[in-house]
């Protein structure tokens, strides 16, 4: 969480919040890795609206190595658009909530596009032992890779927001769960969202 989070009401509720889903997410990675199932943490402090979602990246694209053949790298692609896109994810009612912020990190996915070929080269054949790095590779390879989208929103109103509808399941096939958890001035609770159930109410 952005520590813009970090604060008030917040700052209390949201840190413990995490905490329990990561310690139930290691869990369950630990007994068997569960795929389809994505975290959703909900701020609402004043007129400031955070939202944030984590997930293993095969929720969101299908795997979680890196992205090799142009076909994954398309998905990838087309999964961090519509991260970016979240006026499609996302509908509020009751109050008008605008986006000031939207961040989308995709680690051990799309990690290496920025780099130049030769460049990386050059530095491989200095710095790197080739065989060392193909063995490093290969971890970071059958590894798993986590997708994060944080979003920050103004909100005109914001007493009068009732709820939220979450549509990332219409965006992504392979997400079946959404494990949300949501804090606002006056209360806090979890849900668990599907496709049939993809509202959160506020009031």
């Amino acid at each position: 969480m952005k520590k813009t989070m970090l604060c008030a009401l917040a700052a209390l509720s949201l840190p413990q919040l995490l905490l329990a889903a990561d310690h139930d997410h290691d869990h369950h990675k630990q007994k068997a890795h569960v795929h389809g199932v994505a975290e959703l943490a909900m701020v609402l402090e004043g007129s400031k609206l955070e939202v944030e979602i984590k997930s293993p990246a095969e929720s969101f694209i299908g795997f979680e190595h890196e992205a090799q053949t142009q076909a994954e790298k398309d998905i990838a692609h087309k999964a961090e658009a519509s991260l970016k896109t979240p006026e499609v994810l996302f509908a509020f009612y009751g109050a008008d909530c605008k986006l000031e912020d939207a961040d989308v990190d995709m680690p051990g996915i799309l990690g290496h596009e920025d780099h130049d070929h030769d460049e990386h080269h050059e530095d491989h054949d200095e710095h790197h032992d080739h065989d060392e790095d193909h063995e490093n590779h290969d971890e970071h390879h059958e590894g798993h890779s986590d997708i994060t989208a944080h979003y920050t929103y103004s909100c005109s109103n914001p007493t009068g927001l009732t709820h939220l509808e979450v549509n990332l399941f219409k965006s992504f096939e392979h997400l079946k769960t959404i494990n949300a958890m949501i804090v606002t001035d006056t209360d806090q609770k979890g849900e668990t969202l599907t496709a049939d159930h993809n509202v959160i109410h506020l009031r």
